[in-house]
């Protein structure tokens, strides 16, 4: 993002997962990207990377505190990967992004909507949604996959404000598997609106 042009650069985790890679490893990557850059926002980029400030900044905290961890910056682009799923409360997380949105912040989240599960995921990527609601709490773990729905994404941005608020499909059932799946699922995920030939998306919305 820095390369193409971005005037700065925050992730924030509630787990340092990364943090100690050296310059070379994000200039190698800057230098990998398959489409066109600008020199200028290329040599801007490394130079950044390689001395990490506030232009580029990772902050990590158990609380998750979004605005916290973002002091008193706001931004104009949102994304996260595989992130959103894992989340306990997407409201409160979707709350917290709102408030260090700039007017006019796109927020794009791709989101794995599936079983988690490599062995099942490929055989019943709906398997996760066949356990009824106390069930699944009492088989609970960290990180253990929210089971929010597209609907619940929409709902929760539109409850904050975002508005042109949809969810893309990125990947989705393959035809031969999709009687077996979309069968025998718990309440609510019976239900007509729950979309759940989805597996993976993207959830797109615009801040006013």
């Amino acid at each position: 993002m820095l390369a193409h042009g971005a005037k700065s650069y925050l992730a924030v985790d509630a787990f340092r997962l990364t943090g100690s890679e050296p310059a070379s490893f994000f200039a190698e990557t800057i230098d990998r990207f398959p489409h066109p850059l600008q020199a200028a926002d290329i040599a801007r980029a490394k130079t950044l990377t390689a001395n990490p400030s506030d232009a580029f900044d990772y902050q990590v905290a158990e609380h998750f505190d979004v605005p916290a961890l973002a002091g008193d910056r706001e931004f104009d682009l949102i994304v996260s990967c595989a992130a959103f799923e894992h989340f306990d409360d997407i409201d409160r997380t979707i709350a917290d992004i709102s408030k260090v949105a700039r007017s006019g912040c796109v927020s794009l989240h791709i989101v794995d909507f599936q079983t988690h599960s490599r062995w099942v995921r490929d055989r019943d990527p709906n398997n996760i949604y066949r356990f009824p609601k106390w069930l699944y709490r009492m088989l609970s773990f960290p990180g253990q996959p929210n089971r929010k729905r597209p609907a619940d994404y929409k709902r929760a941005f539109k409850a904050n404000g975002w508005t042109k608020v949809e969810v893309v499909p990125a990947v989705s059932i393959k035809p031969d598997l999709l009687p077996a799946s979309l069968s025998g699922l718990a309440s609510p995920f019976n239900g007509g609106d729950m979309d759940m030939s989805m597996l993976n998306g993207v959830v797109i919305a615009f801040r006013p």
